[in-house]
């Protein structure tokens, strides 16, 4: 499956970074990685949205987790 990482505010958020800026193909089992980078002005917590297209085709599918 083709999966992405965003957040509410878009695909190039400041604070969040995919180890690879475009969709990836995702095996079963497999996994994406992100870096939530942190400064002193960033913010606390950042929601982001792992989005991920099916092989069938079927609709896109959408995870919604905060990280702090």
């Amino acid at each position: 499956m083709y999966v992405s990482i965003g957040t509410p505010d878009g695909f190039n958020d400041n604070w969040i970074k995919p180890d690879v800026e475009e969709a990836v193909d995702v095996p079963r089992g497999g996994s994406i990685f992100f870096t939530f980078i942190r400064r002193l002005s960033s913010p606390t917590s950042r929601t982001i949205w792992v989005l991920w297209t099916p092989v069938d085709g079927s609709a896109q599918k959408k995870f919604v987790k905060t990280i702090h």
